[in-house]
C-alpha cells in the first residue's frame, strides 16, 4: 500500500483505507472516496501541493496534506 499522494498519475488505484481523524475521513468519504472505490490521479498542480483525482465519474481537487492519509493499492 501508498498514499494516494505518491500514486502515479493516470494509473488507477483501490481506496484501502484512511489514517488520520475521522473528521477528514468523513469529509474524504462525502466526496465518494470510501474503502474499495477507485481513483485515479488525473492533474497535479503547478505548486505540486494540490492533485485533481477522477473519482466515480466526477473529478475533484485535494491537498497533498489530505491525500497523505489515504492508503490505496494498484488494481
Amino acid at each position: 500500500m501508498i498514499q494516494l499522494n505518491h500514486a502515479e498519475l493516470h494509473r488507477c488505484c483501490r481506496v484501502c483505507g484512511f489514517s488520520g481523524s475521522s473528521q477528514i475521513t468523513l469529509r474524504m468519504m462525502e466526496m465518494g472516496l470510501t474503502r474499495g472505490s477507485l481513483v485515479t490521479p488525473v492533474f497535479e498542480g503547478m505548486s505540486g501541493n494540490i492533485c485533481a483525482y477522477a473519482v466515480r465519474d466526477s473529478i475533484v481537487a485535494l491537498r497533498n496534506i489530505d491525500t497523505e492519509r489515504i492508503e490505496v493499492s494498484y488494481e
